[in-house]
């Protein structure tokens, strides 16, 4: 008899941190991924979704909560725009903020009304907690995905859904092993007070 993995949404299922995890990722769950044009992964994915986030986003996430049922929602998509703060434009701060803040919690709000209780990832940055030149704006949205994680713990305590946030360092420096032990403990840790890990090397906390 064969065992039916549960499933696994990854909203941004591309780029350095996708490419390193997906492949252990898939070994454990089924892997439903949400890309822009890059579809280098797919081979990983039992299902790939593409489309542009900032003006699809509601409907994809309509689609996707529609037709499954998921265990853990991992959100990994992000642009960032290296600038110094003071001369970052209106237009590229909304973009971050939209990717980072507004669009996670549309999908999130999207699956609280499809039924969804499990672990609802951000995927943040160790820039959350530093000041590092030309990362300000996004410095600024990775602490607010922390944040913001903190807040959705404490409003869905009562419910089946435990948000959690991971902390990266350079992705170059975090070996995959210690990678995908960080992400699975995420995904299957329902405590309420276990919001935040941090992965910046051989170990993770």
């Amino acid at each position: 008899m064969t065992n039916v993995k549960e499933k696994v949404l990854f909203v941004g299922a591309s780029g350095a941190v996708a490419g390193k995890l997906l492949p252990r990722l898939t070994q454990t769950y089924d892997i439903i991924g949400v890309v822009g044009r890059r579809r280098e992964l797919e081979p990983y994915c039992i299902e790939l979704i593409g489309g542009e986030l900032t003006s699809e986003g509601e409907r994809l996430f309509e689609g996707v909560f529609s037709r499954h049922a998921f265990k853990s929602v991992i959100w990994n998509a992000v642009r960032y725009h290296p600038m110094p703060l003071i001369e970052s434009p209106r237009g590229t701060l909304h973009l971050e903020f939209d990717l980072g803040i507004a669009l996670p919690l549309t999908c999130l709000q999207v699956a609280l009304a499809h039924g969804f209780a499990g672990t609802f990832i951000m995927v943040t940055s160790g820039l959350a907690f530093g000041v590092k030149p030309l990362w300000g704006s996004y410095s600024i949205v990775k602490r607010g995905q922390v944040i913001m994680t903190e807040y959705l713990a404490g409003e869905l305590a009562s419910r089946s859904v435990h948000p959690k946030a991971i902390a990266l360092g350079a992705i170059a420096d975090v070996p995959i092993a210690t990678l995908y032990e960080v992400f699975e403990h995420a995904i299957e840790n329902t405590d309420p007070d276990r919001v935040l890990y941090e992965a910046y090397g051989q170990k993770w906390e």
